[in-house]
């Protein structure tokens, strides 16, 4: 079965659970221009960062920073490096167990 179970919650994040324990991402506020392809901007900067050697907290981190910066798009454009300079993002292992995803 899948080892990382990914939840995108739109603007407020991502949630990743794995073996050892979940970690949350929050989204920054950004202006938004459209949310078209956010989610996989998300996924391409998380596998991006997994596939360089980063652990799940840092690519949680930079899938968050890839469609947070994909959002201040129009359209479906893909960010480039330039469009993530701005972004911060923080994690936490602390799962909000009552939090209700739909």
């Amino acid at each position: 079965g899948p080892k990382i179970v990914l939840i995108s919650d739109g603007a407020e994040g991502c949630v990743a659970y794995a073996a050892d324990g979940s970690i949350r991402v929050r989204a920054p506020e950004v202006a938004i221009a459209d949310t078209v392809g956010a989610g996989d901007c998300l996924l391409a900067g998380f596998l991006h960062s997994t596939v360089a050697g980063g652990d799940l907290e840092a690519a949680l981190r930079e899938g968050v920073r890839w469609g947070a910066a994909a959002v201040r798009l129009p359209g479906s454009q893909v960010p480039h490096l330039e469009d993530l300079t701005d972004i911060e993002v923080h994690s936490t292992r602390t799962p909000q167990l009552d939090r209700v995803i739909s």
